[in-house]
């Protein structure tokens, strides 16, 4: 998999996406099952005004996605995008603005591993990420934002990760990354998240939890 790093050009972050869609076809059905888990959890919540957060971004047209279909039952949509990397944030909030330039966007640039950075946040509806939680540094990260993401998220919300659930050949075996659903079932229950789901394809699946 090559990093963002190594593509240049105008469009360096579209074909950037392009090659992760193309050593991994399963991410477009992952992408339709995540879109369609944070549609069914709305058809059950009344809210007119719903809070986004997407952990880790790409070039934006996964939020505007369900920002689209978020607004024909909302009045009022605001979307927080967390990212280490500033440029895949100027691009994703760029992307929002040209399709949904009613939408209110914040930009958070900082490092996950460090889940301080969620807190004194304003109060989320819904979170979402694809592929990017694997890139913490391992397990303790990984609870740790489980944990920042429950004190964040209002009663009710929605919790949408989807990710990577096989280990790489290169991973470091004494400290794994990417885990089986049933690790992230179990963190999540603990913590007091409800309502666990999980839909596989290929080494990916989407998980959803309730707060």
């Amino acid at each position: 998999m090559a990093p963002l790093a190594d593509f240049t050009g105008p469009n360096y972050i579209d074909d950037w996406i392009a090659h992760l869609d193309s050593l991994w076809p399963e991410r477009e059905l992952i992408r339709q099952h995540l879109v369609e888990a944070i549609a069914v959890w709305q058809e059950t919540t009344s809210l007119q005004a719903i809070s986004l957060l997407e952990l880790g971004v790409g070039n934006g047209k996964l939020a505007l996605d369900i920002l689209h279909r978020l607004q024909a039952h909302t009045t009022h949509l605001s979307y927080m995008a967390v990212d280490i990397n500033g440029d895949l944030l100027h691009a994703a909030l760029a992307e929002i603005h040209r399709g949904l330039p009613a939408c209110a966007t914040t930009a958070l640039l900082g490092d996950l591993n460090d889940p301080a950075i969620l807190r004194d946040q304003p109060q989320m509806d819904l979170v979402f990420s694809l592929q990017t939680l694997h890139d913490l540094h391992g397990l303790v990260a990984l609870r740790g934002v489980y944990e920042a993401l429950y004190q964040l998220l209002s009663p009710g919300g929605l919790l949408v990760n989807a990710d990577f659930i096989v280990p790489f050949e290169k991973d470091d075996a004494s400290n794994p990354r990417r885990f089986p659903v049933d690790v992230h079932h179990s963190i999540l229950e603990e913590l007091g998240f409800t309502e666990f789901t999980s839909q596989t394809e290929g080494k990916l699946a989407c998980m959803t939890a309730r707060r």
